[in-house]
């Protein structure tokens, strides 16, 4: 890929932290998003050459969510050629509980979020790249991170499943939207490390017998592959993480 410029949201958790450095070592520079400071992590892709700019950002504030893309090329110095959507807050609720505000609240971080990023970065994304064959090159990619819901829906997490279901629609309707200047993908997370509610033998239900846990290194392999494969768009890798 030529220019290689990206924002990596979420970049302050380990799974973010783990696909910003990836794509630093295939030579990417990084503009990093999360609420949380992303500025050691910053630190360590300047370390291995690359420019890094922490950007803390909160994805649910309409301002700040759309100035998140142009602020991000603006401070590295050229247009995006990678959007890496990660940002996807977990939290429990159920039919007979689930209200408006809690419904608005999670589909606008976990699905109107990525939407958006997604359509500032298209409208800057650059255009016309040619193979040395004369065929369209789609340098430019947006890779959506998705939990387990995908494949596992939960109803005592109705609207994250709900939001999961519809990003990986919107992965499939946009590769084929912003083709081919643009490949859209998304990596599927699998069963993960009990988290704030989980409970142990919740997460060993979800894993095949004998299935130990992966590191985030395999996300990372997952995210190289993404980004040296021009021709592969609208795809779900599913990915097993620890």
């Amino acid at each position: 890929m030529i220019g290689n410029a990206a924002l990596v949201t979420g970049a302050a958790s380990p799974l973010g932290a783990a696909m910003a450095l990836a794509l630093a070592d295939l030579g990417f520079d990084l503009a990093l998003q999360d609420v949380a400071s992303t500025v050691s992590l910053a630190e360590q892709i300047r370390a291995k050459g690359r420019k890094a700019v922490a950007m803390e950002a909160d994805m649910q504030d309409a301002v700040q969510l759309d100035a998140l893309v142009s602020g991000a090329a603006d401070e590295l110095g050229g247009p995006l050629t990678c959007l890496i959507n990660n940002t996807a807050p977990l939290s429990p609720d159920a039919l007979v509980t689930l209200s408006r505000a809690g419904w608005d609240q999670s589909m606008d971080a976990a699905l109107w979020a990525p939407l958006r990023l997604a359509q500032r970065f298209a409208q800057q994304a650059p255009k016309g790249m040619r193979a040395q064959n004369g065929e369209p090159f789609a340098q430019n990619l947006i890779l959506n991170i998705i939990d387990q819901r995908i494949s596992d829906c939960a109803p005592d997490f109705m609207t994250h499943s709900i939001a999961a279901a519809g990003l990986k629609a919107f992965t499939k309707t946009a590769a084929l939207d912003l083709a081919p200047n643009i490949r859209v993908n998304a990596i599927g997370l699998g069963p993960q490390r009990p988290g704030q509610y989980q409970f142990a033998a919740h997460v060993s239900d979800q894993r095949f017998p004998s299935e130990s846990f992966s590191n985030f290194s395999e996300v990372a392999a997952a995210v190289h592959y993404f980004s040296q494969a021009p021709a592969v768009t609208g795809q779900l890798m599913s990915v097993r993480v620890e």
